[in-house]
């Protein structure tokens, strides 16, 4: 590598580490190799607004509020918060736990998987593997850990997780559009986010709960605790 690609490289490296907004774009290409990334406004807003809360938790100062994300289906929402979101914040620290959560265990554990994906590329482990490494007895695709007790923990809405605690509470679509048919669906989604999840941070006064979802019926999980 000539001292141009060298400067480049070292660069692009210290971008990302910057910028949430930069290794979205720039790690883009591991999750979705065949789709050219369309960077919206909202992309950006978006990294910012949790770049900004993993630097509060990181500095432990007390937070003023939980956050709520709605936007419609098919803004990279997912891939911004569960899939990429958490391997950037282990790279500014890799102590940080992560619960996260949507309507299917399934895609929970695929979005978990993705973030994977990304940690064992070549991409990123040439840049930031000596910053951490996944531990090899924690690694399933539904829970691993890293060697600074980093955690990332995938469940569904109404799944258990007893004995775990988080410094980031994620809820990616508690409600599928056809669960949001269901008054059933609705109220048990919002009872167990009330019940279950809410208690799960490990510091509630810095740790954060975050929920980004599509809105599906005027009493979804947004329009629960909005009310």
């Amino acid at each position: 590598m000539n001292k141009k690609a060298q400067l480049k490289y070292a660069l692009n490296k210290t971008l990302c580490e910057m910028s949430f907004y930069e290794f979205f774009k720039q790690a883009w290409h591991i999750v979705e190799p065949a789709i050219e990334l369309s960077s919206n406004w909202h992309h950006k807003y978006i990294c910012d607004a949790l770049q900004e809360e993993a630097q509060r938790v990181i500095d432990k100062k007390p937070k003023t509020k939980d956050i709520i994300i709605n936007v419609p289906f098919r803004s990279t929402k997912s891939l911004i918060v569960t899939v990429m979101f958490p391997v950037w914040a282990w790279i500014k620290d890799p102590k940080l736990r992560f619960i996260t959560s949507s309507y299917s265990a399934n895609f929970s554990i695929e979005l978990a998987t993705k973030s994977r994906d990304i940690i064992f590329s070549e991409w990123f482990r040439s840049r930031w593997g000596n910053v951490f490494q996944i531990k090899k007895d924690q690694n399933l695709k539904e829970r691993y850990e890293n060697n600074h007790m980093g955690m990332r923990r995938a469940t569904s809405v109404g799944g258990t997780v007893t004995g775990q605690g988080g410094d980031f509470l994620i809820v990616d679509d508690p409600l599928s559009p056809q669960m949001a048919n269901s008054a059933t669906e609705r109220e048990n989604a919002n009872e167990w986010y009330r019940t279950t999840f809410y208690s799960r941070l490990n510091s509630p006064k810095i740790g954060v709960r975050i929920i980004i979802m599509q809105r599906v019926h005027e009493d979804d999980l947004s329009g629960f605790l909005l009310d």
